[in-house]
């Protein structure tokens, strides 16, 4: 944690908060470059398998599941992928339905 940070900052949720830009950044730097997601990282098959991927499910609690339902606009929006998020100390409860 920087000093600017840390005497600016009354808790320590709201540190995480200003550190948000700079984490995404360090995250996706050198993995997308020129309008191209660089996945080699998940392996040499990792295009094959996440073209594959037709659902998916996000488990998540409190600012973890606001995290989660924005993702869920992501993938819908932007891969096509159908994407459900729920509680996840509710889930184990549910009765899952699936397509067959």
């Amino acid at each position: 944690m920087t000093r600017a940070i840390k005497v600016f900052t009354v808790h320590y949720m709201q540190k995480e908060i200003y550190e948000q830009p700079n984490a995404i950044k360090n995250t996706l730097t050198g993995r997308i470059s020129h309008g191209q997601v660089d996945l080699s990282e998940l392996g040499p098959n990792a295009d094959e398998l996440l073209s594959k991927v037709e659902h998916i499910q996000i488990l998540a609690c409190g600012t973890s599941y606001n995290s989660g339902m924005v993702s869920r606009y992501w993938f819908e929006s932007l891969a096509g992928i159908p994407c459900d998020v729920e509680i996840a100390s509710e889930f184990r409860y549910r009765k899952i339905c699936r397509a067959s």
